[in-house]
């Protein structure tokens, strides 16, 4: 990502995609990104879900296990516009991911106060997919989440106390706190393991 000097100011279009391959080499997939952020994958995993935060988008790639290769990028879930309000109070910047046993995406908002739930299989064309559920939160600056607990079915939610100015402070006490959500009547799965 590009130099961020105060939290979401970033310098734009400086940053990319990387991957750390089996072999231990680094390799590029994406060039010109502001912000990388959430990253997963459907269960057959032939779709990779990628945030770039400041665009406000979360994309979709067809995905290639055998040779890591990511294609035909599209737009799957929008906050609103880039540099506009639109939607701003309500979705901030699409930041950390994570997805559920259905197939479900569970995206953090920063600046939202809040984790929205999308079902990417209902995104067509040029339209976002559908918004089917929210955990609200006592902090604005909500950053990833990820299933946990015996049966995977508890989402712990970070957020950040980076920058906040003395009002944000005394209106948000619990910024940079770890929240755990239950009863969401669905189940995540285990991280990933890097198995070079």
């Amino acid at each position: 990502m590009g130099l961020e000097k105060k939290a979401a100011v970033v310098e734009k279009h400086q940053g990319a995609l990387y991957s750390l391959e089996l072999d231990g080499s680094i390799r590029k997939h994406k060039d010109g990104v502001t912000i990388s952020n959430g990253l997963e994958w459907a269960d057959d995993n032939r779709t990779m879900y990628y945030i770039d935060s400041i665009p406000r988008k979360v994309w979709a790639y067809d995905f290639d296990l055998t040779t890591g290769n990511m294609t035909n990028e599209r737009a799957i879930i929008s906050f609103g516009a880039e540099d506009s309000d639109e939607n701003f109070r309500s979705h901030g910047f699409p930041d950390g991911m994570t997805i559920d046993t259905d197939g479900n995406l569970w995206v953090a908002g920063f600046f939202s106060s809040s984790v929205m739930k999308f079902d990417p299989s209902t995104a067509i064309g040029t339209y976002t997919c559908n918004e089917l559920a929210r955990v609200n939160l006592p902090a604005a600056r909500v950053t990833s989440c990820c299933f946990g607990g015996k049966s995977f079915n508890e989402l712990f939610i970070t957020c950040s106390a980076f920058d906040l100015s003395d009002e944000e402070k005394e209106k948000t006490p619990l910024a940079g706190s770890v929240f755990r959500a239950t009863e969401l009547e669905c189940r995540g799965k285990p991280a990933s393991m890097y198995e070079g």
